[in-house]
């Protein structure tokens, strides 16, 4: 009877999956980069070349969803600041690189989108851990040293 209803289970799920690479969302591609974006010791430069939106969409709900969680409406707030720092990131880069510049805006909204991972796995740690306590400050402390040591890093 298990491995019926497993069969039956999958072979729903294959027509999803399908729909998902007729949309343009690259799973395979998200992880990746995540992946990449996670570990700051192994550095891909050539990932980013094609930007996708799917991921930061993707991390975008899921920093709200875990805001949400937490007791806090900050949808709007994340997606202003993603938008501003994405705008913002795209003047600077194309006035520091003059008219040789060839980084879209499309490609910024990507960047953005996707160094909110850490923030994500901030807000969702925050979720779990009680608001004033030791673990809770050595959580903090910890993951806002693995943010700038993968900046660092990556410049």
């Amino acid at each position: 009877m298990g491995e019926v209803l497993h069969s039956w289970k999958v072979q729903r799920l294959i027509p999803l999956f399908r729909d998902v690479a007729e949309l343009g969302i690259n799973i395979p591609q998200i992880m990746r980069r995540t992946i990449t974006v996670l570990n700051p010791f192994r550095i891909n430069p050539d990932l980013h070349e094609d930007a996708d939106l799917s991921g930061p969409i993707i991390f975008c709900v899921l920093f709200g969803v875990c805001q949400l969680l937490a007791g806090k409406l900050h949808f709007g707030v994340i997606l202003g600041w993603t938008t501003l720092a994405s705008l913002f990131l795209y003047m600077v880069f194309n006035l520091l690189a003059g008219k040789n510049g060839s980084l879209d805006l499309y490609r910024c909204v990507s960047l953005v989108g996707y160094c909110l991972i850490p923030m994500v796995l901030f807000s969702a740690l925050s979720i779990f851990v009680p608001g004033r306590c030791r673990k809770n400050f050595l959580s903090h402390f910890l993951l806002l040293n693995y943010a700038s040591l993968h900046r660092d890093a990556r410049t």
